[in-house]
């Protein structure tokens, strides 16, 4: 596989950091308004609950992440990353399904563990999808490096990028 040119490489980098946007955005604000609805339905603090489980799980996941992304293409991981996160978003739409009937499939146990669950798979999904994109662009480094004849020691501090740019004489 032949490296991308430069112009390919700065039209990959900004597609990813578009839909890092994008995705992030989106999340947010619909965590944000996933936990108004489960207040206003009388769950109380499940929507507190959940973002604790999603950054605790985030957190930890963080940890051993780097071991699963070795042993996957970056592309499958992407895809079922985004799926955790999709899922997680129904389960607003469950929850929001379940109002005025708290019984059978929309116990108010069976709502905390659904939800619980699929926060706690969406943190786990958010750490593979953040240490990817660090690797990503640690090898997208790499490779600028590499493309302009330059060892990756004599061009390190690069590889920090957006840090690194400030402090540069």
């Amino acid at each position: 596989m032949e490296p991308l040119s430069r112009k390919n490489q700065y039209i990959s980098v900004v597609i990813l950091g578009v839909c890092f946007l994008l995705m992030f955005t989106a999340f947010n604000s619909l965590q944000n308004m996933i936990s108004s609805i489960y207040e206003q339905m009388g769950f109380g603090t499940l929507g507190l609950i959940s973002v604790f489980c999603i950054y605790g799980t985030f957190g930890v996941g963080t940890f051993f992440s780097a071991y699963v992304i070795e042993r996957m293409s970056y592309r499958k991981l992407m895809f079922l990353c985004s799926l955790g996160y999709f899922l997680f978003n129904m389960t607003g739409v469950y929850v929001s399904e379940c109002e005025g009937h708290l019984t059978g499939i929309c116990s108010e146990g069976l709502v905390y563990v659904v939800v619980i669950i699929f926060a706690l798979l969406t943190g786990v999904c958010a750490s593979f999808i953040w240490v990817h994109f660090w690797i990503f662009r640690l090898l997208k480094r790499l490779m600028w490096a590499k493309l302009q004849h330059q060892q990756p020691k004599d061009n390190f501090l690069d590889y920090f990028g957006d840090w690194w740019w400030p402090h540069k004489s």
